[in-house]
């Protein structure tokens, strides 16, 4: 045996995460003036930041004394954590602490007790480029996170770091009541008004005004505007379940049980379920039941949990009305894991119930119906959409969640879900490859198989949808979206595809109805909301275009192009 000592590979542990390094503004001074006070106030502030880091899905790994390194699964999460650690620690007063936050993702070593790694190391050198009250983030973190939280972001361009041989992009993000960066000068803003420019006249060719429609549009101005924030008994918004399992790593399964649940309600025609493009954003949120219902034009909310350890799941569901506080019902389903689809399916009908929403024997059956008696399988499934749903490298990351799905629908060929899920991938790996016509067959050959399976699967439907626009096939086209709008009456997806069409054969009344309608099941959907804008402009309804534009604006903040269309339709608007 030679007298160099082994490694034991179990007391090593390497991981890709999202690493939050945060550090006290102006720490050493303030001990010297005041060294118990404030140590009690960094005490009192770690304990809030630990509390969030778990409310999010996060590890806190280890105290540097003035700061915290947490570690995320989900750089989403990560982001949205620091985000509300400032937003609460801001405004405070001028004794309060104030913390630099640096994001970035990349590799984790867990050895002899202690955290290392290029990611640690990159995190603690971005915090010292924050402002007191901000947040600095690395390319890889930003390209991960943008257009899925609000945020107001200012680059920062590279960065040379100590100890780090490239340099780094750096976007600073900052929360409200944050001091503001100063002006830069003239020499470093003429890249950015040349950049404004080109999007302004990009802007312009998108805008540019055309013929006036064939017909008149019956409906009142007013009227748009005001049936978007229309509320009926039967709405209801199901927030991101909390996963409340000892493996952080769980969180996938968390989700994927949130979003087969919603799936489950939105199939009800009865009832108004928000999609799950607008509910996410509210994960780890600071927001009232109130607030959330009233952003989202609901009479209710679903709130649960979802705890998994070894083959036992239990989750947990409270049903609220929003507009007194009341919980009409919470259960706890304790079970084992191969029930999963039995609970989602008992959820939904005790929803139904007390929303006096009546069950089609259509829908009835689909909610009996087991996706699949294979849990790997339905593993596989929910890691692959985890994957693609937070993948930084979005080729990369179809090309892994092409592997799992592959692996999924091997084990269990009757996985129709798996298979149409993996059809859609292969048609996006085939758009950004090279197009080559034997990429085509196996795409044809995954959505033929889980039509087989399961006839009328809205995934199959998107599909072939998605195949026929990207060869201009408006046969096609009409064929897959009469058939969406006639199995899934109530989805927001059904009711976007026929407004983008009917847009496109300029029926303009139609197509207003119909975007209108998905607005109201995604409020706050930028593809939906952008749609939506579109055909207010064809129509010359400006001033609700512009409402739609704020609305966008409000959800991301940090980017310029609303600001453009805002002005253009002011311009209009004046004629």
């Amino acid at each position: 045996m030679s007298g160099t000592q082994q490694q034991n590979p179990e007391e090593t542990e390497r991981r890709l995460a999202a690493i939050v390094f945060t550090d006290v503004a102006g720490y050493s001074a303030r001990m010297q003036r005041d060294e118990t006070g404030t140590m009690a106030l960094v005490r009192a502030d770690f304990e809030r930041m630990r509390a969030l880091c778990a409310q999010h899905g996060g590890e806190v790994l280890k105290s540097t004394g003035d700061g915290l390194l947490l570690c995320f699964s989900s750089v989403v999460q990560a982001v949205a954590c620091a985000l509300a650690v400032q937003a609460e620690f801001t405004g405070r007063g001028a004794d309060a602490l104030q913390h630099r936050i640096g994001i970035h993702l990349g590799d984790v070593f867990r050895q002899d007790g202690d955290v290392t790694g290029d990611g640690v190391n990159i995190a603690a050198r971005l915090q010292t480029k924050a402002r007191p009250g901000t947040i600095c983030l690395s390319q890889s973190v930003y390209d991960a996170v943008k257009g899925k939280l609000p945020m107001q972001v200012e680059p920062l361009g590279p960065q040379q770091f100590k100890n780090i041989t490239a340099a780094i992009r750096v976007y600073l993000v900052v929360t409200d009541g944050a001091a503001m960066p100063a002006a830069t000068s003239p020499r470093a803003k003429w890249p950015v008004v040349a950049t404004l420019a080109v999007m302004a006249a990009a802007l312009a060719v998108f805008f540019w005004p055309k013929p006036a429609p064939v017909s008149p549009i019956a409906v009142k101005p007013a009227a748009v505007a005001a049936s978007v924030q229309a509320v009926t008994d039967k709405s209801i918004a199901v927030l991101p379940f909390a996963n409340m399992s000892d493996d952080k790593d769980n969180a996938f399964f968390a989700d994927g049980v949130h979003e087969d649940i919603l799936t489950n309600l939105a199939n009800i025609g009865a009832l108004k379920v928000i999609s799950r493009t607008s509910v996410m954003q509210y994960r780890g949120t600071t927001k009232t039941i109130r607030q959330i219902a009233a952003e989202l034009g609901v009479a209710y909310i679903l709130e649960g949990s979802v705890r998994r350890a070894g083959n036992t799941v239990r989750v947990t569901g409270q049903l609220i009305r929003a507009g007194t506080d009341e919980h009409v019902w919470a259960n706890t389903y304790d079970r084992g894991l191969t029930d999963i689809f039995a609970i989602q399916a008992e959820l939904a009908r005790e929803i139904a119930r007390s929303l006096n929403a009546v069950l089609t024997p259509q829908v009835a059956g689909r909610l009996d119906r087991r996706p699949t008696v294979n849990m790997e399988a339905y593993d596989l499934l929910l890691r692959a959409r985890a994957i693609l749903n937070g993948g930084i490298n979005l080729r990369d990351a179809r090309e892994e969640a092409r592997v799992l799905l592959e692996h999924a629908t091997a084990i269990d060929p009757s996985f129709a879900l798996a298979w149409a899920e993996l059809g859609r991938l292969r048609y996006q790996l085939y758009l950004n490859g090279n197009r080559s016509a034997k990429e085509l067959a196996p795409v044809e050959q995954a959505l033929d198989m889980a039509e087989q399976i399961e006839p009328g699967l809205m995934g199959v439907i998107l599909g072939r949808l998605e195949i026929a626009q990207s060869r201009s096939d408006e046969a096609g086209m009409v064929q897959q979206i009469e058939r969406m709008n006639r199995l899934y009456p109530q989805r927001a997806e059904s009711l976007l595809a026929r407004g983008v069409l009917l847009q496109r054969q300029r029926r303009w009344t139609e197509s207003l109805e119909n975007n209108r309608q998905a607005v109201e099941l995604d409020p706050q959907g930028i593809s939906t909301l952008r749609s939506y804008m579109r055909v207010l402009v064809e129509v010359r309804r400006y001033p609700e275009a512009i409402a739609i534009v704020e609305r966008m604006q409000a959800r991301q903040s940090y980017s310029a192009i609303y600001a453009y269309y805002r002005a253009m339709l002011d311009f209009w608007s004046r004629g």
